[in-house]
C-alpha cells in the first residue's frame, strides 16, 4: 500500500481548481437534467481492491483479523458494508487505521467512516469555513465568488430560503444537518473524480423545515 503522505497527495490531484468563480444565472445547472450517462467512472470496488484491504488489514492486525474476518471476504459483508467507495477512499481509510495505531481491527461500517474524506484532502474548504461562506452569502449566492463550486452547491442544496430564514433551534439544527450531509457527498464525488453537478445531494431543496419532536 502506498505511504500516507503519496495517499493525500493522489487525492489532492483529483481536486478541481479552487479558483473563485462567480455564479451566473446562465451557469446555473437544470435539477430537471438528466445526469450524463457517459462521463461517470464506475465506483464499484472490485475483488481485488477486497484481496488488498483483507491483506493489508492481516499484515496490520495478524490473527485478530484473521479470527475474525478471515483471509478474504468469502460472505461478501465487506464489499457490501463498502460499495460506492473509490480506491482512493480505501487509502484514506488505511491511512487512518495505521495511524491510529488501534489494538483491534475496525468492523466493515467502522472502516466506511474511516474512508470519508475530510474536505480539506483534495483541497476544498473545511466544513467550518464552507458553512459560515454559505450563511454570509445567502442572500445573493449568484453573485458571489464561491471559494468552490461544491460550497455552492451545497448551500443550493440546504436551500438559500432555508440559510436565511432559519429562526429556532430546530429549524437551525436542521437546515445545517442539510448543508453537512450535502457537502460531503459532494467531497466524496471531488475525491472520486466524479462531476459535482451530477451529484444528487445538489439538487436545490424544496423542503419546508422538519420540525423536530423533542
Amino acid at each position: 500500500m502506498k505511504p500516507g503522505s503519496e495517499i493525500l497527495e493522489n487525492s489532492a490531484l483529483l481536486s478541481r481548481s479552487n479558483r473563485p468563480t462567480p455564479i451566473s444565472s446562465s451557469q446555473e445547472p437544470s435539477a430537471n437534467r438528466e445526469p450524463s450517462a457517459n462521463r461517470e467512472p464506475s465506483t464499484t470496488l472490485s475483488q481485488r481492491d477486497l484481496v488488498n484491504l483483507f491483506s493489508t488489514m492481516t499484515g496490520l492486525f495478524g490473527q485478530k483479523w484473521t479470527s475474525a474476518y478471515g483471509l478474504a471476504d468469502r460472505n461478501g459483508e465487506w464489499l457490501k458494508t463498502l460499495n460506492g467507495l473509490h480506491p482512493v477512499q480505501l487509502e484514506i481509510g488505511l491511512n487512518r487505521v495505521r495511524l491510529a495505531g488501534s489494538e483491534w481491527p475496525p468492523t466493515a461500517p467502522e472502516f466506511r467512516k474511516l474512508c470519508q474524506p475530510m474536505p480539506e484532502e483534495p483541497g476544498l474548504p473545511t466544513l467550518a469555513k464552507a458553512w459560515r461562506e454559505a450563511n454570509e452569502h445567502a442572500s445573493q449566492p449568484a453573485h458571489h465568488g464561491w471559494s468552490h463550486r461544491a460550497v455552492y452547491l451545497a448551500g443550493r442544496a440546504a436551500g438559500w430560503y432555508e440559510l436565511r430564514n432559519a429562526g429556532t433551534a430546530e429549524e437551525c439544527r436542521e437546515v445545517k444537518r442539510r448543508f453537512g450531509a450535502a457537502y460531503q457527498a459532494l467531497v466524496n464525488r471531488e475525491c472520486q473524480g466524479l462531476p459535482l453537478e451530477d451529484c444528487p445531494s445538489s439538487i436545490s431543496s424544496t423542503r419546508p423545515f422538519t420540525r423536530i419532536s423533542w
